[in-house]
């Protein structure tokens, strides 16, 4: 049981697992057939956001160690770490990149290698290079894994979210605003290249 508020909820791909994230810094992935745990991870900050991650995953065995990679990723961010688990398995953890800044929200294209980070403080969305964020250093925002940063919201980044084609990603913000930013480098709608 968690011992504080519960922030997420997300179903998996195996509709009997759900993962829930709670402000007690820990993530559980419960077994609804039994009504119990099967997997608990904590983290060392609160956790402010928990989100499955399921696009087409054309790259997917470089990005995830399961051979079922169309489970996709739970991606979190608590404090200044991004977690990023597996989908298939409850409790795997598949990578972790500790930031230089608080994170408030993050997504994962894998097909794409990329992913998102929303700040808390500083407002930015940042898009980063999967397979150039190691584990074991602070990604900074000289770092060169760290592909553009984009400036638009007025307080923190609480959500994102990828398109389901991947080309797109939205941005939700405290400041009451929605933005939609492009993430391939193709013509897409009215975005030219």
């Amino acid at each position: 049981m968690h011992t504080a508020p519960i922030k997420s909820v997300v179903w998996m791909a195996d509709y009997n697992i759900l993962t829930t994230a709670a402000e007690d810094k820990t993530i559980r992935w419960w077994d609804l057939r039994s009504r119990r745990p099967v997997s608990t991870f904590a983290t060392d900050r609160a956790i402010s956001s928990c989100e499955l991650n399921t696009l087409p995953t054309a790259s997917a065995s470089t990005l995830s160690p399961s051979p079922s990679s169309d489970a996709g990723l739970v991606s979190v961010a608590a404090g200044n770490t991004c977690y990023f688990f597996s989908g298939a398995h409850p409790g795997e953890l598949v990578k972790s990149v500790t930031f230089d800044h608080d994170v408030a929200s993050v997504a994962v294209n894998v097909s794409a290698g990329r992913f998102v980070t929303g700040g808390m403080n500083d407002t930015w969305v940042r898009l980063w290079d999967w397979d150039g964020t190691r584990a074991d250093e602070v990604e900074t925002e000289n770092s060169k894994n760290l592909i553009e940063v984009q400036k638009g919201h007025h307080g923190p980044i609480w959500s994102i979210s990828y398109s389901p084609d991947g080309k797109l990603y939205a941005t939700g913000s405290e400041d009451g605003t929605i933005k939609l930013w492009k993430a391939c480098k193709e013509q897409y709608g009215l975005w030219r290249v």
